[in-house]
């Protein structure tokens, strides 16, 4: 028997401000539940700033984290998901 899932959005935002220039800053965001038969997770929007190489894998909760580095000195660190 197939059942339509519910349909939900949501929206993630994380701001940072660092007081003095911050270099080589590593971040590892866990914020997206696992697919799985009852809910399928999609993301249309991913924003990190300053830019950065991110990269994304699964926890041994089978949840998606999503992982980088910066390496310029600066001041703030904004993320966004939709």
């Amino acid at each position: 028997m197939v059942r339509n899932m519910n349909e939900f959005e949501f929206e993630y935002i994380t701001d940072f401000q660092f007081k003095k220039p911050v270099s080589e800053h590593y971040y590892s965001l866990k914020f997206v539940p696992h697919t799985n038969t009852r809910q399928k997770i999609r993301i249309d929007e991913l924003s990190i700033t300053p830019g950065t190489n991110c990269r994304s894998t699964l926890d041994a909760f089978g949840n998606r984290k999503h992982y980088g580095s910066i390496s310029n000195p600066h001041t703030s660190f904004h993320f966004h998901v939709k």
